[in-house]
């Protein structure tokens, strides 16, 4: 092999690492699932290579007249590297480099050597071809192959996670639901820790490994209580949840759209939050179940089972949003209506609060001191969370995308404003088959409560933008990104502002990727 062929051969290997890495990417946001990521891969062949390809197929007769026809790569490697890299650089969710990456790196590149070895007989630029066309397969591949030594690796820290969950033999508290899960989890961690040493998984952490994480780096001998957040991303999934942190008490906030693109139907939906129903019971304890949100033929008449809302052993009315926060009325069985101050923003959160107020009751927490308690409870980071930017008001609402906290982020839109409300948004996200029916409802109220209406990526959410005019009072301004967006608000925003972030998006939503 000459200096050239080795060269050569070095640029197509370092080219490689570089696309490998901008592919991760989106095989990270995927959650390192295999089929999702080909599937998106294969989305208007998003992650499939056509540019460089194409240009290496004419350089093919080239090389016929010219024999260093594939010096020409040297360039075209050098130059489409830079732009995977600039593309890394400049994406929202960046990659983050865990050992599971590093790992799936070393076997890419394992797989890419033995691909040069058996392609070796060709010339260089079919050579280079194949390999390019490769790539998209090559890390699902390597998470395949890994799946032995990741399992291995996966036992022993379930394993030693279980062990100091054991031993310390804190009281567990599995907070699930379609939606609401982390600002429940928020409120009632706030609350348990105005009695007992409380831990909690912190932002939206909720699946097996996360967990696992919590209880092996916190947890120790001082918690009495530990609340897991749990998310279903299959049947299955709370039970799988329940069986590492088996709950004594238990809360399902919602049975609604979210997820939809994962399960298909409601009964589907409720089907896997109720997986926890069984271990709540074995345990003797009370499972709270949300009556606003949760359809009634879907809870189980058992005497463990304690419903909140109209008709519920607990319920809750007279629900006022100030620009000082929520206020309402929270009702229990026997008992005297309570009136429940906290400054969060949101109509929404009175259903969350209740549901926390219902469990700690049960649990014999004197009302008393739990009223008091949420006078000084913490917004909820990226959850209608306002804060003061200059003289502009933001509204942080970035972690939502379902339609109840779409509409009640526009009521709270509707009550800050002084002078003129801006909605910032992409819409929301897997919601399957009512995806263009949700975002046409949530669309005509954004339409009729928003002075202005920049939507995101709108050939995502047609419907949005149909109901926004249908609304006959924002005006509506389409935008190919946040970026986009960012740019609009600086040139144009003005003092008094409030201005809402109805969600975001990682890259596999918002990028528009072409290969």
């Amino acid at each position: 092999m000459s200096f050239i062929e080795v060269f050569l051969l070095s640029c197509l290997v370092l080219f490689s690492f570089y696309r490998l890495k901008f592919l991760m990417l989106f095989f990270q946001q995927e959650e390192y699932d295999n089929v999702r990521f080909i599937k998106y891969a294969f989305r208007r062949f998003k992650l499939i290579d056509k540019k460089l390809s194409f240009i290496i197929l004419i350089l093919f007769p080239v090389m016929l007249l010219w024999k260093y026809a594939s010096l020409l790569l040297l360039v075209l490697f050098v130059l489409f590297g830079i732009k995977e890299s600039r593309a890394l650089q400049k994406a929202k969710k960046k990659l983050v480099i865990t050992n599971r990456v590093k790992l799936i790196f070393l076997v890419s590149f394992v797989l890419i050597g033995l691909e040069l070895y058996f392609l070796r007989f060709l010339p260089f630029l079919w050579e280079s071809f194949l390999i390019i066309q490769s790539l998209p397969f090559i890390l699902p591949l390597a998470n395949m192959l890994l799946f032995p030594l990741r399992k291995y690796r996966e036992a022993q820290f379930i394993s030693s996670a279980k062990a100091k969950l054991q031993e310390v033999n804190p009281t567990i508290i599995g907070i699930t639901g379609s939606y609401g899960k982390t600002s429940v989890k928020h409120i009632l961690g706030h609350l348990l820790s105005s009695f007992e040493n409380t831990l909690w998984t912190k932002g939206s952490i909720n699946t097996v490994l996360g967990i696992c994480s919590v209880l092996n780096r916190e947890l120790n001998a001082s918690h009495k209580y530990f609340i897991s957040e749990m998310g279903a991303y299959k049947k299955g999934s709370i039970a799988r949840l329940c069986r590492l942190t088996p709950p004594t008490n238990g809360i399902i906030t919602a049975i609604g759209t979210a997820h939809y693109e994962r399960f298909k139907t409601e009964q589907s939906v409720a089907e896997a939050k109720f997986e926890m129903a069984d271990f709540v019971e074995k345990k003797g304890g009370k499972l709270i179940c949300n009556l606003t949100q949760i359809n009634p033929k879907y809870i189980p008449e058992k005497p463990f089972i304690v419903p909140v809302g109209a008709g519920g052993k607990y319920a809750f009315d007279s629900i006022q949003q100030t620009k000082e926060g929520l206020s309402f009325l929270f009702k229990e069985e026997g008992s005297a209506p309570v009136l429940i101050k906290a400054p969060l923003f949101g109509t929404h959160h009175a259903s969350n609060i209740s549901l926390c107020l219902a469990l700690l009751r049960e649990m014999g927490y004197p009302m008393s001191t739990l009223k008091a308690a949420l006078h000084n409870l913490p917004q909820i980071t990226h959850r209608l969370e306002v804060k003061k930017q200059g003289d502009i008001t933001l509204i942080d609402d970035a972690y939502n995308s379902n339609p109840t906290g779409f509409k009640s982020a526009l009521e709270t839109l509707n009550l800050l404003k002084t002078i003129r409300s801006i909605l910032v948004t992409p819409g929301m996200v897997e919601l399957g088959k009512i995806h263009q029916k949700a975002h046409l409802e949530v669309g005509r109220e954004a339409g009729k409560t928003a002075d202005i209406v920049l939507a995101v990526l709108p050939s995502r959410i047609p419907s949005f933008c149909q109901g926004v005019l249908e609304g006959n009072h924002a005006k509506l301004i389409q935008v190919a990104s946040f970026k986009e967006a960012y740019a609009w608000l600086e040139a144009h925003q003005q003092a008094g502002d409030v201005v809402l972030y109805e969600n975001d998006l990682p890259d596999i939503y918002e990028n528009k990727v072409s290969l």
